[in-house]
């Protein structure tokens, strides 16, 4: 009985020991060399940054939008001042015109009055002499007078002659008389029609005094527009950069709560990792000890064996003194060996459920890290739904953004549009990603021949009249392009050279003081070296000469460009095509005379061929 005793002490203190193993298994976890968490920023936080950055970026698109329109409206209102301008230097032609044709008139009155005086006083002097020819023939009588003129006669062929003499006399006479009056009634007809004309003239010339004053007047209001537009814009792109400050600061924000959140939950799943270690190999001790409990217990089972054999023999040998005691021994054997087969049953499952255990835990821990990756997954998603592009809205931080979303080139005034992508400043933003081809030049590479080599028909017109030819087009180019790099002038420009021209408001505050060209003074100079008189008018040059096609154009042909390209009276700006797809001009007040690519867009009217 001691014996047995012992046996189920050792077995129970076997089983004991892998409970208590296993119900322990997680002490010792937090013994890892896992750092401290690094800070998490809350949803609510991410959140908000976010909508912030959002906001910001909604006003940066508003702002660029506003600033676009009024880049849009400023180059309307300049074009506007531009066509002011010519209008007001029309006035002013118009007004030279008229005093030229008032002082032609009044000087056509003063010579109509002069020559019907002359004419009055040679009629009074010949009504004067027929007066006294009357008076005498009266005093002598008409008969007497011409007795008395014939009575000296010397011979009949004198008195022929005397007698005709005196009937000629009185009939010159009053023939003179009646063609002095009606010279002079044609001379008064004619003073009268010069004071006319010289009213005429006049009534021109006040009409174009007033014309000039109302150009003037719409100039100023032109000027005036323009200026508060200018200020506009300073205050839209000031607001714009502090936005874009505020936008790139709210980024700044949620990048940093992002990487936060990314450096915390890098955290996190190691810190699960190393506990997942650390559990896994306390199980894996605990197995270890059961197994070595496990082999205690066999070993103390079979010494047990080998005793309770000895007893056994034992009192096999006293069954004869002690049958009583031989069965009580049996009995004891066979209790043991029930018991020893129960503590068997007990440990086989008991290591059975432990292993249950373990796969269902390892099987909670792979579904849990498939939820985590699952969950990260969407989060990751939601992020990438709820970020805030640099691009979004109208906005394009560079011209590559606006070719990936499809709308390069940006015109002025169009969504997207920003100064700081119009490299070329021609209202054209990222165009230079296009590639743009040039257009084709028909004269013959820019040659002075102006015909084609080789086969085939020459592509140069024949020369019109009054003083076209191939030959003075490029003498054209040639004669403007000698001065690039000139300043421009408005009201600058004359058939002699670049001259001072007139200060405005319009970005022209200081031409007065300036010599140089404005558009139309540099193309009417040019061709004035070619025996070719164009007005310093816009309007009018464009109304000189024979319109050519787009495809026709050659060197010296003139460019125009308008507000409204159905209305020649909008024109505000001229150039001259140079051939190879290049143009010369002066372009605005504060640039230079210079040598660019054609530009077939932007108000583009059509175009002439000066001297034809």
């Amino acid at each position: 009985m001691a014996l047995a005793g012992r046996t189920r002490s050792v077995i129970s203190t076997g089983i004991c020991a892998v409970l208590s193993l296993s119900l322990f298994v997680g002490v010792g976890l937090q013994a890892g060399a896992i750092p401290p968490p690094p800070p998490n920023p809350s949803d609510r936080q991410i959140q908000d940054s976010q909508s912030t950055a959002t906001s910001s970026a909604a006003e940066v698109g508003r702002l660029s939008g506003l600033v676009s329109a009024t880049q849009g409206q400023i180059s309307q209102l300049n074009n506007d001042l531009e066509l002011k301008g010519e209008l007001v230097l029309k006035s002013r032609i118009d007004l030279q015109l008229a005093q030229a044709d008032a002082a032609a008139a009044a000087g056509q009155a003063r010579t109509a009055a002069t020559t019907a005086g002359a004419a009055g006083g040679a009629i009074t002097d010949a009504q004067t002499k027929a007066a006294r020819f009357a008076a005498a023939s009266f005093r002598q009588g008409s008969v007497l007078g011409s007795v008395t003129a014939l009575m000296d006669s010397s011979s009949a062929g004198d008195l022929l002659v005397r007698q005709q003499l005196l009937t000629e006399i009185s009939k010159s006479q009053l023939d003179v008389i009646a063609k002095l009056q009606t010279s002079l009634s044609n001379k008064a007809n004619l003073d009268s029609d010069a004071r006319v004309a010289r009213d005429n003239a006049d009534a021109k010339q006040a009409a174009a005094v007033q014309a000039e004053k109302t150009a003037e007047t719409a100039k100023q209001t032109a000027d005036d527009a323009f200026t508060a537009g200018k200020a506009r814009l300073v205050q839209l792109n000031a607001q714009l950069s502090s936005q874009e400050d505020a936008y790139q600061l709210a980024l700044s924000k949620v990048a940093d709560l992002q990487n936060q959140r990314a450096q915390y939950n890098q955290w996190l799943a190691a810190k699960k990792a190393e506990e997942e270690r650390l559990r896994l190999a306390a199980i894996a001790r605990a197995k270890a000890a059961a197994a070595a409990k496990l082999a205690a217990e066999k070993a103390a089972a079979a010494k047990a064996a080998a005793e309770a054999a000895a007893e056994a023999r034992a009192v096999a040998a006293e069954r004869a003194r002690l049958q009583a005691a031989a069965a009580a021994a049996a009995k004891a054997a066979a209790a043991r060996a029930a018991a020893q087969q129960a503590a068997a049953d007990a440990a086989a499952r008991l290591a059975k459920q432990r292993s249950d255990d373990e796969q269902a835990q390892l099987r909670a821990a792979t579904a849990a890290r498939s939820a985590r990756a699952a969950a990260d997954a969407a989060a990751a998603a939601s992020a990438a739904r709820n970020r805030v592009p640099v691009n979004a809205g109208v906005y394009y931080a560079t011209c590559a953004d606006a070719v990936a979303a499809g709308v390069a080139p940006i015109k002025r005034g169009s969504p997207g549009y920003r100064l700081a992508l119009d490299t070329n400043r021609n209202g054209l933003a990222c165009e230079i990603l296009n590639n743009p081809s040039p257009p084709v030049d028909n004269s013959g590479g820019g040659s002075s021949s102006g015909s084609s080599s080789g086969s085939g028909t020459s592509t140069t017109p024949q020369p019109a009249s009054g003083g076209w030819s191939a030959a003075a087009g490029q003498a054209a180019v040639a004669a403007a392009e000698q001065w690039v790099g000139t300043p421009y002038s408005w009201g600058g420009g004359t058939s002699s050279g670049p001259t001072l021209g007139i200060c405005a408001s319009n970005g022209a505050e200081n031409d007065c003081n300036i010599t140089g060209f404005d558009c139309s003074g540099l193309t009417l100079y040019a061709w004035a070296q070619q025996g070719v008189s164009l007005p310093h008018y816009t309007v009018y040059q464009y109304a000189l000469g024979q319109h050519i096609a787009t495809s026709d154009l050659l060197p010296g042909d003139l460019l125009f460009y308008a507000n409204d390209t159905n209305d020649p009276s909008t024109i505000h700006h001229v150039t001259m095509y140079a051939g190879g797809g290049q143009m010369v001009q002066a372009p605005y007040s504060g640039a230079y005379v210079e040598i660019s690519p054609v530009d077939f867009g932007n108000g583009y009217i059509g175009a002439t061929r000066p001297g034809t």
